[in-house]
């Protein structure tokens, strides 16, 4: 996965977020946020613990975990409706600075873990972020 391709599904999953809720689902609204940083926070510690061939086929399952954790969160965040500009004004601004640090610092440990025996292939269990994204854009257009 490349990093700016991690880096954008971040970004993106926040957009995405911030434009999904109701004024009933708000509460739930920011709660899938603040997990989504959680987890991302999660990789980032996952990987940053991840020094040599052995540690990155120990943290291959953690990062599993995660992806499919982001995507749990992810389908949580699709079936709420979107909220109104005041509060996505406030999520925007309460969570977007957060999101894109925790982004870049992913990105810097996606990076630096590649370069290890056997890191590239524990990054790629991150991968099913994107993979199931993509299949459901690609169903979305061919209806």
């Amino acid at each position: 996965m490349k990093p700016t391709v991690l880096f954008g599904a971040g970004l993106l999953l926040l957009s995405g977020l911030l434009a999904v809720a109701s004024p009933a689902g708000e509460q739930a609204h920011e709660r899938i946020v603040k997990e989504m940083l959680e987890t991302m926070e999660q990789i980032t510690k996952v990987l940053t613990g991840i020094t040599n061939q052995d540690s990155a086929a120990a943290a291959a399952p953690n990062l599993k975990k995660a992806a499919e954790k982001m995507l749990q969160l992810r389908m949580e965040a699709a079936e709420l409706k979107q909220p109104d500009k005041a509060e996505k004004d406030r999520l925007a601004k309460e969570y977007a600075p957060k999101m894109e640090l925790a982004v870049k610092e992913m990105r810097k440990q996606t990076i630096r873990v590649k370069g290890i025996p056997g890191g590239d292939e524990a990054v790629m269990e991150l991968a099913v972020l994107n993979e199931k994204k993509d299949a459901k854009d690609k169903k979305k257009s061919d209806q």
